[in-house]
């Protein structure tokens, strides 16, 4: 059995799962709470959605009573969970699927705003993440990364469970160019410009690689 651990807006991929595979889910009821050493529940900022759920609780209710061999973790707030799926089932493989270093990003986006509000709020991800990172990389057993340079500061804080580098599904050097004459202008961008560093790639095409161009 595996379980997916994702971020809440991500319910639509529910049919998307095979048969083999659980989803968690905001049920309530589903199972007893359960507590475990080392599990800091409503202490990060960002992982208050999920605790106030009794995601984690849920969670290591699904691992025990399904008896789950793997748990994918989608999010760098959800590893404050893993004391929990450890005592729910000792033997059970997490995996931690990062689809970014929360902290790097987060340092990232403290540099680039300007406004102190927005700053002192990407200071305090920052902090958490890091802390979050630093305590539970140690107690997961896999990792998977986007990039090398990633890969190689999660085995700084991880302990000898392997960092897998897995790059993104499409293989761009497979995929043919769009035919087209140029003559439109046209530029499909297809990220949410409501995620900063998205916002912030499309500034940089139209004022510094464009021109260049």
């Amino acid at each position: 059995q595996i379980v997916f651990a994702p971020m809440p807006e991500s319910n639509g991929i529910k049919e998307k799962l095979s048969r083999n595979a659980r989803y968690l889910l905001p049920r309530p009821g589903l199972d007893r709470p359960l507590s475990g050493e080392g599990y800091e529940r409503d202490r990060y900022p960002l992982a208050r959605a999920f605790d106030a759920v009794s995601a984690g609780e849920r969670l290591a209710g699904m691992v025990r009573e399904w008896r789950v061999d793997v748990v994918i973790l989608m999010h760098a707030w959800l590893l404050h969970y893993v004391p929990l799926l450890r005592r729910a089932r000792p033997s059970v493989h997490v995996l931690c699927d990062l689809v970014d270093l929360d902290s790097d990003l987060s340092a990232q986006l403290m540099r680039s705003d300007r406004g102190l509000i927005q700053r002192g709020r990407h200071l305090m991800c920052w902090l958490t993440t890091r802390r979050l990172e630093r305590t539970y990389f140690p107690m997961c057993d896999e990792f998977w990364a986007l990039a090398p340079t990633e890969s190689a500061k999660i085995r700084r804080w991880c302990r000898d469970g392997p960092v897998h580098v897995v790059p993104m599904a499409i293989d761009v050097d497979q995929v043919p160019p769009c035919e087209s004459d140029g003559s439109k202008g046209e530029l499909l961008f297809l990220g949410s410009l409501s995620f900063p560093p998205n916002k912030n790639a499309v500034v940089h095409l139209l004022n510094t690689l464009f021109p260049a161009i």
